[in-house]
Formats: C-alpha cells, structure tokens, sequence
C-alpha cells in the first residue's frame, strides 16, 4: 500500500507515519510480528507444524533403520534461532525507522484533516 502512494521502496522516504495512519500502523505492528513468528500467529503456527513434522520424520527414519542424515536435532535448532534472530532484528528496526522516524519527506507531514479541507468534495 506505501509503494503505491509513493511508488518507492526506500525507507529513508518515510518516517513519522504513526501520526498519519495510526490504523495502517497498528495493523503493520501485527503483520510485522507474524513475520517473526510470534506465539499465536501464523508465522509461529507454520513454523511449528514444519518443526513437528521434521521430528515425525526422523522418528520414522529411525524406526525403519534407515540412515539418519540429520541426527541432532540441537543443530536444527541453531540454525533456526540463527535466521530469526536477524530477521526481528530487521523488521524491528524496520518498523521504528517508518512508523516512528523522523519526517524527511514532506508528504508524510501533512496530516489528515488538512488534506481533507483542501480537497474539493463532489458529494455536494
């Protein structure tokens, strides 16, 4: 929805959006922390359904007596921890610097109710 307003990915283009589209805001905290899979939504829900999985296979990997190509599951874990760690990091970061950042660019300082009055309205 920003890139088709602005038609730019850069985030030194936005900044101080909070106070515009506080809706826009609230919704964009709740994708952002599915994103890195927080408890009860549903990168956290995918995530552990590929975990259980994983576990499930190994478990009959053994039974059959097949070789194991992936015996510790602490490894796993590691590598997992390693890609969330960044990734919340970033969308955190990410997050601040567009919602709460300073306002470099001066469309993002006009707020609502100017633009409003100085739209001409057609309903009248």
């Amino acid at each position: 929805m920003l890139y088709e307003r602005r038609h730019t990915r850069a985030l030194e283009e936005f900044g101080g959006l909070w106070a515009q589209i506080p809706r826009f805001a609230a919704l964009f905290l709740i994708i952002c922390l599915s994103s890195m899979a927080l408890p009860a939504l549903n990168g956290f829900v995918g995530e552990f359904l590929v975990l259980v999985g994983a576990f499930d296979a190994y478990r009959g990997w053994v039974a059959a007596g097949l070789p194991v190509f992936y015996p510790y599951a602490k490894v796993g874990r590691g590598a997992r921890d390693d890609g969330h760690r960044p990734r919340a990091v970033y969308m955190l970061w990410m997050y601040q610097k567009v919602m709460f950042g300073p306002i470099t660019n001066p469309k993002n300082a006009t707020s609502r109710t100017s633009r409003a009055a100085s739209s001409p309205c057609s309903c009248r």
